[in-house]
């Protein structure tokens, strides 16, 4: 019974495992680091993966664990400790901890940063923006200027930048070093792209440096050894826009839509290019729909290539369709409406409606001029059969002329034979040896497609391959297997 009651409470302990939060200071300044941890009662614990707390990025991460007997009793602490460097006060927000199979909260925290932070006067940080009203999707160009006195030598230098909160970033490849007055000036640039409408900010951005001074190494003997410093940008406000009559674009764009060809023969693909091209928030731009009437269309993912040029970021947008038809069709223009970035207007950029024209194959059908004696003969005419009865012949002819116009009528009927069933089953052989190609291939699938599933699943492979640019395996021995089997 005793054993019984243990089991329970040591089964209570685990299910109501404690779970708590603490904050290595509640005050800092401006500059310092924090510790943020959280500690549970339980080994089985799967702790939060915390990129970042509102907003300012973890640094690093260390894990803990202690166990404890007193008086038989036994103890665990199991800890997971994040670092980071607030620029402002925060509010620390609550995280889900799975403990024991179960999810808990920890509690929010307060923490307070003073923003007297003692500035080194050999180090300047300073940010700069080229405007500060701007509409969601808007680029902002921002100036990264890292300033230090010039007789001031430096040992290294980090830079503690990976994202700007509510703004979607590109760093320029452009990176400068030059000489202004007593400075050694860096300077890095950035286009901001805001993500949200109102007043948001940047918080204060920091650079670590790190000066050589005078110490000793682990033998004791004298050298020099880093000393690493924070040195703190400004903080900048921003007045952010929603874009009018719910757009989702602003810059300067173009729009064009190409094919490679405008006629074609049945079941034969057309490849259709759109291309957007100019300066703005073109990642912004949602993936286009085409719809054809009596088409099939395939469509691969977007190509973007974008690069920053004089303050601009700049590119294409690149998709590309693959449009197969057995009928003339037309492709409808492409519409794109965006706000224009000078005049702040709306503006619609619109495609070249494209005609394509479906040549249908015609077949050449034999017809049976001469017939032989005392026969009724058929003779086929496109895709009409026509029952012609002849006379019988009056001239005599010889064995080895007879013997030709059987030969020719024995022809004449075969061709005619497969002209008559070639719509309905054009393809209709016992091998698949008389394919030639991939296309004569894929009409073959075509029509096996509706009998069988197996042949509908290969039938994608091989378009895939033709318009897609795959190399899928298709293996003329199982087609042949299919083809047998539905014959039988």
């Amino acid at each position: 019974m005793l054993k019984i009651i243990g089991s329970l409470i040591f089964i209570n302990i685990l299910v109501f495992a404690r779970i708590d939060a603490t904050l290595s200071k509640q005050n800092i300044t401006l500059g310092e680091s924090v510790h943020f941890t959280i500690t549970t009662e339980s080994e089985n614990t799967e702790f939060p993966e915390i990129e970042n707390i509102n907003g300012f990025n973890i640094e690093s991460t260390s894990n803990s664990n202690s166990i404890s007997i007193i008086n038989g009793q036994k103890s665990i602490k199991i800890s997971k400790t994040y670092l980071f460097t607030p620029t402002k006060s925060i509010v620390i927000p609550s995280f889900n901890v799975k403990v024991n199979d179960k999810v808990e909260k920890t509690p929010m925290l307060n923490l307070n940063v003073s923003k007297q932070a003692i500035q080194d006067a050999n180090f300047l940080l300073e940010i700069k923006a080229d405007k500060r009203k701007a509409f969601v999707g808007e680029a902002i160009n921002l100036t990264v200027l890292f300033k230090r006195k010039a007789d001031k030598q430096i040992v290294d230098l980090v830079f503690d930048i990976k994202n700007f909160p509510d703004f979607w970033s590109k760093q320029a490849d452009k990176e400068q070093t030059y000489k202004e007055d007593e400075f050694i000036v860096h300077q890095l640039e950035y286009i901001l792209f805001p993500q949200k409408d109102g007043n948001i900010s940047i918080n204060p951005l920091r650079i670590k440096v790190a000066t050589a001074v005078r110490g000793r190494d682990m033998f004791g003997f004298p050298t020099k050894v880093p000393k690493w410093q924070s040195v703190f940008s400004n903080e900048m406000a921003f007045n952010i826009e929603k874009l009018p009559n719910n757009l989702k674009l602003i810059g300067d764009f173009k729009l064009e839509a190409s094919v490679d060809k405008t006629t074609i023969k049945e079941n034969e693909a057309v490849n259709l290019t759109l291309k957007i091209s100019g300066s703005g928030n073109l990642d912004d731009l949602e993936k286009f729909k085409l719809d054809i009437e009596n088409s099939t269309i395939y469509d691969d993912k977007a190509e973007k290539i974008f690069k920053v040029n004089n303050e601009k970021y700049e590119g294409e947008y690149i998709q590309k369709f693959a449009i197969i038809s057995d009928k003339d069709f037309k492709i409808p223009s492409f519409s794109l409406n965006y706000l224009d970035q000078k005049s702040k207007t709306e503006k619609v950029v619109n495609s070249e409606e494209i005609f394509v024209k479906v040549d249908k194959e015609t077949k050449e059908v034999a017809k049976l001029e001469k017939s032989l004696p005392k026969k009724d003969t058929e003779v086929i005419q496109k895709d009409e059969v026509t029952k012609t009865t002849t006379e019988e012949s009056n001239t005599k002819e010889t064995e080895s002329s007879s013997l030709e116009k059987f030969l020719y009528l024995l022809v004449g009927l075969i061709i005619g034979i497969i002209s008559v069933n070639y719509k309905r089953v054009p393809l209709n052989l016992s091998r698949v040896s008389f394919v030639q190609n991939d296309r004569d291939l894929l009409k073959l699938l075509m029509l096996l497609s509706s009998k069988s599933v197996r042949a509908g699943e290969i039938l994608k492979d091989l378009e895939a391959n033709i318009y897609q640019g795959e190399n899928n395996k298709i293996d003329k021995k199982e087609i042949k297997k299919l083809l047998d089997n539905i014959k039988d």
